[in-house]
């Protein structure tokens, strides 16, 4: 029975725990992108306070050791193989003085990290997953430091009150250990404390046969499932457990029920057949018991057989942190329980920082208050981050910044004063320049016009001008052949193969020059000249 229950404690769990608002890379600001989602292991220490650190990769080994040493704000950041278990290599890395472990997770990786807790195996560092894929992110960023924090999340009610689930998961070692972490506890009121019967559903993986495996409630379809342990069926599994809430039913006080549980669990650790369990009952409770009948208020479906709290609702897988948890969940006055030194919880949560007690790592540096640095609005940055190489923009004072600070004012000397002289006086030489040319231009085309009018009147003035009533032989016709209209004795004409054409140039030298009519030459003896001559000039 032992080898089988071994054999079933390595298959038990198959979880993967996505949780956000743990894990946060801070530098640098291209990587900046708030939190991530990761996958929880089941083991290590769940940091409820923060912590801080800067990424280092580390290749695996097959012989699962580390080769380096870290100091203690390293988080090593490693892929997880097959060959290499990884609780055995994340206690490697906290040997070495790492911070804390981050396994890069693939699909057949993913669910590696849910290991069954161990009160005598445990890890003092938180230990997680990430997506494979930032494997490579991280390794493009070679010129600074990356800084991460990381902090488990806890549910703080305003009215300080706690709200405690123990979920029992048929698995009598683990439950053990959660008992027994719970009676250790110290806790006052207001309290509420319950416990559940994790149970999976007929189509699990897990469930090999329904009439093997399942139990159904009478009147009902709903069936409460349990995987088979060797020859004990999962409905024989469920059977036991009804005998343990028949108990509830018996016993008023809480607590006394739970240490009655354990004590009849501590007798059937090694066997789960329900004869042990009848025998068990009546041997601590002093009488026998009748398994009761499915109870829904004391039953929950789970997707794995995962032991765990719930404190106000929020998982808590590591029963020897469940007393910090408790106290951080309810801003804890009376316990007078330090985190570490004089820094008591209760100074977590006032807001004077503590510094002086509270400023390192157990206690968080009093929720990274005593590391803070001045930064921009809505903005977060840390001392760690100043001066690491990198200009970390949320800061106000980080020395890698001003070096920008001073190319940026140079750029803006450059772009606000020397581009726009530079274009103002290039402009103003653009406008001399064209009011230059079309000047120039003017004149030449001016000098121009002259010189065709001079070549026109030079050309009209050399031009030989003849009346037509100068002309010998007029028996042509008196129509100009290129006007078209008559020719009068005044006209200036010209002969062209024996047609009559008003000279060509007598148009342009009546538009661009005054000319008034020929004057006949003065006649100073008139006495040559016939009456109907004398007539004729007198008219013109």
């Amino acid at each position: 029975m032992l080898i089988r229950l071994t054999a079933f404690l390595t298959i038990f769990i198959r979880v993967i725990s996505q949780a956000s608002d743990i894990f946060r890379i801070l530098s640098p600001d291209k990587l900046n992108n708030n939190y991530l989602n990761i996958t929880i292991a089941t083991f290590g220490n769940p940091s409820y306070m923060p912590r801080y650190g800067h990424i280092m990769l580390q290749k695996s080994n097959k012989a699962c050791t580390s080769e380096e040493i870290f100091d203690n704000i390293t988080f090593v950041a490693t892929s997880l193989t097959k060959y290499c278990n990884p609780k055995t290599l994340a206690r490697t890395f906290q040997e070495a003085g790492a911070a804390g472990v981050i396994f890069f997770l693939s699909d057949s990786t993913w669910n590696y990290l849910q290991i069954a807790p161990n009160p005598n195996d445990t890890i003092e560092i938180p230990v997680f997953g990430i997506e494979s894929l930032y494997s490579k992110i991280f390794e493009s960023v070679t010129k600074s430091p990356i800084w991460v924090m990381y902090q488990y999340p806890l549910n703080i009610h305003e009215d300080s009150s706690i709200n405690l689930v123990i979920y029992f998961t048929h698995n009598y070692t683990l439950d053990i250990y959660f008992i027994k972490e719970y009676l250790n506890l110290y806790i006052s009121e207001p309290c509420a404390i319950s416990y559940k019967f994790a149970y999976l559903n007929e189509t699990h993986e897990l469930i090999n046969s329904t009439e093997n495996d399942c139990k159904k409630k009478s009147n009902q379809k709903k069936m409460y499932c349990l995987p088979s342990i060797g020859n004990v069926t999962g409905e024989e599994r469920v059977i036991n457990s009804l005998y343990l809430s028949a108990l509830r039913e018996e016993i008023e006080d809480i607590n006394t029920f739970f240490e009655v549980v354990a004590s009849i669990l501590e007798i059937c650790e090694m066997d789960y057949t329900e004869e042990c369990m009848k025998k068990a009952t009546k041997r601590v409770f002093g009488k026998t018991i009748s398994p009761d009948i499915l109870n829904n208020d004391y039953w929950e479906s789970q997707k794995a057989l995962v032991s765990k709290y719930l404190v106000n609702s929020q998982e808590i897988f590591w029963p020897e942190h469940l007393q910090e948890a408790v106290l951080l969940s309810r801003k804890e006055q009376a316990y007078p329980k330090t985190c570490k030194g004089e820094c008591f919880f209760s100074y977590l949560f006032d807001q004077n920082a503590h510094c002086s007690r509270c400023n390192n790592s157990e206690c968080g540096y009093n929720n990274m208050r005593c590391l803070q640095a001045e930064s921009q609005p809505l903005e977060t940055c840390y001392i760690f981050m100043l001066g690491d190489g990198t200009c970390n923009e949320p800061c106000l004072n980080d020395p890698d910044c001003q070096i920008t600070i001073t190319l940026d004012t140079n750029s803006q000397i450059i772009y606000y004063i020397f581009i726009p002289v530079i274009s103002v006086v290039t402009i103003y030489w653009i406008i001399i320049a064209v009011i230059f040319y079309r000047k120039t231009n003017h004149q030449n085309y001016n000098k121009d016009e002259n010189k065709s009018l001079s070549l026109d009147v030079e050309e009209s003035q050399n031009q030989t001008i003849i009346y037509y009533e100068q002309m010998e032989n007029k028996k042509f016709e008196r129509f100009c052949f290129n006007c078209h209209s008559e020719i009068k004795d005044h006209h200036f004409v010209e002969r062209i193969d024996n047609k009559f054409c008003h000279s060509k140039n007598c148009q342009n030298l009546t538009s661009r020059i005054p000319r008034t009519p020929r004057t006949p030459n003065i006649i100073e003896d008139d006495s040559s000249i016939d009456e109907e001559t004398k007539s004729y000039i007198i008219k013109k």
